[in-house]
C-alpha cells in the first residue's frame, strides 16, 4: 500500500513548471529543479496543488521565490519563499 502512494508523493515533491517573470537582480541560487520568479502581492501559499487546500500564508507584497521547473500539477506550482516555506500557488500568481 505505501509503494502506491510513492510516484504520487514524487510529484507533488517536484511540482510545477517555471512561468512568470524572473525576480529582477535574483540570483538563481534555487538549484537544479526551481528557478526565480516574482509572486504578486495578494497570492496565496497553500500547502497542497488544489484550490481547497489550506492557506499557508497570502502575500502582502511583490516576493522572489523559487519555482519549479517540473510539469505544473493541477494548475499549481511548487515554490519555496525567502522564508524557506515551501507551499503552493495557482499558476495565475506567477
Amino acid at each position: 500500500m505505501k509503494l502506491a502512494a510513492l510516484p504520487l508523493v514524487a510529484l507533488f515533491a517536484f511540482g510545477c513548471a517555471t512561468a512568470g517573470q524572473p525576480a529582477a537582480g535574483a540570483r538563481n541560487d534555487c538549484g537544479a529543479r526551481m528557478g526565480p520568479l516574482t509572486l504578486r502581492s495578494g497570492t496565496e501559499v497553500r500547502n497542497a496543488p488544489e484550490s481547497g487546500a489550506v492557506v499557508k500564508t497570502t502575500l502582502t507584497a511583490s516576493t522572489p521565490v523559487c519555482a519549479s521547473t517540473e510539469g505544473p500539477v493541477f494548475g499549481f506550482r511548487r515554490v519555496k519563499l525567502p522564508d524557506g516555506t515551501i507551499g503552493f500557488v495557482n499558476e495565475s500568481g506567477l
